[in-house]
């Protein structure tokens, strides 16, 4: 079997776990490495012996695990060591999340349930997350795409006045070679971000987004710069 170390670079809004395979060999990101100039940090991730992505751990006692059964993904929030929140998602028989419902450590009941929507093609188009003690309280979240790559968002809530868009713009040049290991959330984007633009109100954040590729097409690092602020992304990858 054919073993090999290659670096791969996502989003770290979002914190996409991405694999990289071919007919010998496959690849999933162990540690990310982030550079703002003067500071360094990392980011480490596990996998189960079927490859689906079990752990993020930003060190600290700040980590994320998930758990997968039949027709249901366990996600464990904690923070400094301690459970925070847990969110149980239900998935329908294609694997993707119809609905999850979100606790906060300690207490019996849910805090908050959101259903979710797809498209034929397994695009994430909707969620919708709703306060379990007042029906009226509601987080919306629409998404629009074309060619395969998520090009507008919006959230509002409805009982404040909230509302924020984020646009984005792609490398129609550049495929994007990266899976979600997290498939229960829907297809990822076909190609690489370029350009994010992030409006709330009259405030306005634009994130700009280069990127290093390798020979065989993979980025091996990214330079993600918003606002004044650049930081550079180095992924790790074990292959086997």
């Amino acid at each position: 079997m054919k073993k090999t170390t290659c670096l791969i670079v996502v989003l770290a809004a979002a914190i996409l776990l991405i694999t990289c395979e071919d007919e010998e060999t496959v690849c999933r990101v162990v540690t990310a490495e982030y550079f703002d100039g003067t500071d360094a940090s990392e980011v480490n991730f596990s996998y189960d012996t079927k490859g689906r992505h079990t752990k993020t751990d930003f060190s600290d006692g700040w980590y994320v695990t998930w758990t997968y059964g039949s027709n249901k993904v366990t996600e464990e929030n904690y923070t400094d060591g301690s459970l925070s929140s847990t969110i149980v998602y239900n998935l329908n028989f294609e694997g993707l999340a119809m609905t999850s419902t979100k606790t906060k450590a300690g207490k019996n009941s849910p805090e908050s349930s959101t259903a979710y929507d797809f498209d034929e093609e397994g695009y994430l188009i909707s969620e919708i997350e709703v306060n379990a003690t007042d029906a009226g309280d509601r987080d919306e979240y629409y998404y629009e795409y074309e060619d395969g790559n998520l090009v507008f968002k919006s959230h509002e809530n409805s009982k404040s006045d909230f509302y924020s868009e984020t646009t984005n713009e792609y490398y129609l040049d550049k495929p994007n070679k990266f899976s979600n290991t997290h498939k229960f959330t829907g297809k990822p984007n076909t190609n690489l971000l370029k350009k994010s633009t992030y409006t709330m109100n009259s405030v306005t954040i634009t994130s700009n987004y280069s990127y290093q590729i390798n020979d065989a097409g993979y980025v091996t690092n990214e330079l993600q710069t918003i606002g004044t602020t650049t930081y550079e992304i180095h992924y790790i990858y074990d292959c086997n």
